[in-house]
Formats: structure tokens, C-alpha cells, sequence
């Protein structure tokens, strides 16, 4: 589990063919990897996950149990 320090900027994106629209998060975490976050709902603080998908280190928020 990694700690958000810093949340460096967000990305307004849409869907082309449908017209959706989406949001992602650029982190910077504790250890000093630079991640992306699908949506909004992160904070400064927040534990993550971290995952490397397809060229890419995302942030993943773990489920609350």
C-alpha cells in the first residue's frame, strides 16, 4: 500500500462515440512513483494500491470492508 502525497492535476476526458465523459487522476504517492487514478474520489492521504498495466503505473483505491 502506498500513501498519496500530492494530487499533481486531472484530465477531462470524453468518449468520442458516446459522448461520456471521465475523469483521470494524476498522484504522486509516497515512494515517489508518479500513478493515474480512474475518477475523482482521492485524496491527499489515501492508501492505494499500485498496479502496472499495459505500459502504465495505476492507482487502485482498495475496497472498504
Amino acid at each position: 500500500m502506498r500513501k498519496v502525497l500530492e494530487i499533481q492535476g486531472m484530465e477531462h476526458r470524453k468518449v468520442i462515440k458516446t459522448g461520456k465523459r471521465y475523469t483521470i487522476t494524476h498522484l504522486l504517492l509516497d515512494d515517489g512513483t508518479e500513478a493515474t487514478f480512474y475518477g475523482t474520489n482521492i485524496d491527499i492521504g489515501d492508501n492505494v494500491m499500485v498496479a502496472y498495466h499495459r505500459g502504465n503505473i495505476k492507482a487502485i483505491k482498495p475496497l472498504d470492508k
